[in-house]
């Protein structure tokens, strides 16, 4: 399965177009926006205890 980062947050994405998302809000905003983030790699993961 191929991974995605935000060159910002350092999140990682299954999708390369919500990795680009998460990147360009960081870079506008510097934070992250919680739905875009609940969906990266990590919150997945810890949602589901892994």
């Amino acid at each position: 399965m191929a991974r995605y980062a935000c060159g910002i947050c350092g999140l990682h994405y299954t999708d390369k177009a919500l990795a680009a998302k998460c990147h360009m809000w960081c870079a506008i905003h510097n934070s992250c926006r919680f739905d875009i983030a609940r969906q990266s790699v990590e919150a997945v993961a810890q949602r589901e205890g892994s």
